[in-house]
């Protein structure tokens, strides 16, 4: 059994449009190189995108497989701006103070 797979996001309405920030993605170290990871990666990109929320992918993983995937995932996300790094670090940062 695969021991804490994670795909950490947040939620967030900005500019009237929902989004869904994935800033981190881990597989316990003893599962690693097996692809599951980006399976994991995968199943939350199609569950965000049912639930109708556009991909800010901060997480290189979820960037990445949305950037090699680009004609699949066409319209599914958005480019990265400086201000949205900024809202992640504050947002985790209140969470943890919480």
């Amino acid at each position: 059994m695969l021991a804490n797979p994670t795909s950490l996001f947040l939620d967030r309405d900005h500019e009237e449009v929902a989004e869904r920030v994935f800033f981190h993605t881990e597989v316990d170290e003893e599962f690693g190189g097996r692809g599951l990871a980006t399976i994991l990666v995968r199943e939350a990109i199609a569950a965000t995108r049912e639930a109708g929320k556009i991909i800010f992918p901060v997480c290189p993983l979820v960037r990445g497989v949305l950037t090699k995937n680009a004609d699949e995932y066409e319209g599914a996300l958005r480019q990265n701006r400086p201000a949205d790094f900024a809202w992640v670090q504050e947002e985790l940062a209140a969470r943890k103070q919480g």
